[in-house]
């Protein structure tokens, strides 16, 4: 029998895949366009990203018990269905090799700074290839553990930043109007990619008709975090000082000072909750893409595809050669995927509406 996850656990790990290493530079790509704004470009973000998960929810379920392989073949034709499916493969590998070059450049800059890059690259990845080696019910138990404890100590390390707060740096609400707003939805909407691993984890549902409920839950959670941390990153810093930070949240968390605390550096509590959440990401991309490479050759294991793609994973992440390429790289590569995630499913369920095709 295949595993099966719940719908709890498919709107945890949508919640484990969006919320990665981007929340450490997220106010400041955030605000470099919608300035003081820039919470409502997060909100507009989150929106068009449940709308996403909506669609792909209806797609899937239109075609009960097949996978997106085979709905695929069903609506393209085998041909344009295998290349459109490599495509995706190829995101999840690049994504992943890419969140882990983020990840590897942080944890370089704070903590290892003399430890080789390619060094934490290789441990970081073997690490994650264990739990996806087992399958979707670890990958799934996995965030069931980790999100939780992640969620309750991100809120605990806020709830300090309320004393230092300078609210009026909000201010002024819509001061130049809506243009600059929708200019930085792109930039928002970008940091909520890795929803579109339910095209091919929907499947595995108990209930597959919970997916959009679900999803659209992990989803909005998310953006309740990310407009959190964007609130106070602009109430601590204001809007222009955020984009001289590399890591506006880091360095927002590194202002909290409590007399007496037993925690006297609360960067090393928020350091630890994020190297869950990198690993969290890097797992449920890698894994996807190890399952879709599977279900395209009709294998029984997906593990070879596993060993496979750590090589690939290893090699994109080395394309960067500084934080700076790293960012310039996945701006341009978050266009090919909001392709993947929205205008691909509009496609296909727009094919199957005109065409009447059902599973």
């Amino acid at each position: 029998m295949e595993d099966r996850i719940s719908g709890s656990q498919l709107a945890l790990i949508v919640l484990g895949v969006i919320v990665g290493v981007g929340i450490l530079n997220l106010p400041r790509t955030v605000t470099e366009t919608a300035k003081t704004d820039g919470w409502i470009a997060v909100i507009i973000g989150g929106m068009i990203s449940i709308l996403a998960v909506l669609l792909i929810s209806l797609l899937t379920t239109r075609f009960p018990g097949k996978s997106m392989v085979e709905f695929v073949n069903l609506l393209l034709g085998k041909w344009i269905g295998s290349i459109l499916i490599l495509g995706y493969v190829l995101y999840f590998f690049v994504f992943a090799g890419v969140v882990a070059r983020q990840f590897v450049e942080v944890v370089k800059l704070f903590l290892l700074p003399k430890t080789p890059i390619e060094v934490l690259i290789i441990a970081m990845l073997l690490t994650c290839a264990y739990p996806v080696l087992h399958g979707i019910n670890i990958i799934a138990r996995l965030n069931e553990f980790i999100m939780p404890l992640a969620l309750f100590f991100l809120l605990f390390v806020f709830v300090f930043l309320f004393r230092d707060a300078k609210w009026d740096n909000l201010l002024p609400f819509l001061g130049e109007g809506w243009l600059p707003i929708i200019e930085g939805v792109p930039n928002t909407f970008f940091s909520y990619l890795g929803f579109e691993v339910i095209l091919f984890m929907i499947p595995y549902m108990e209930q597959p008709r919970d997916a959009g409920k679900m999803a659209s839950t992990g989803v909005a959670v998310s953006m309740v975090l990310y407009l959190v941390i964007v609130v106070f990153a602009i109430a601590t810093f204001g809007a222009e000082d955020l984009q001289q930070l590399m890591y506006p949240t880091l360095s927002m968390v590194q202002y909290i000072m409590v007399p007496g605390a037993f925690i006297e550096r609360f960067e090393s509590v928020l350091m630890s909750v994020w190297i869950p959440l990198a690993f969290t990401t890097i797992n449920v991309l890698f894994f996807t893409g190890s399952l879709a490479m599977n279900k395209l050759t009709g294998m029984n294991d997906h593990r070879i595809y596993v060993i496979l793609a750590l090589p690939v994973i290893y090699i994109s992440s080395l394309i960067p050669n500084n934080v700076a390429e790293i960012s310039d790289f996945m701006e341009i590569f978050s266009y090919y995927g909001s392709i993947l995630a929205l205008g691909v499913p509009l496609l296909l369920w727009g094919i199957a509406w005109i065409r009447k095709k059902r599973g």
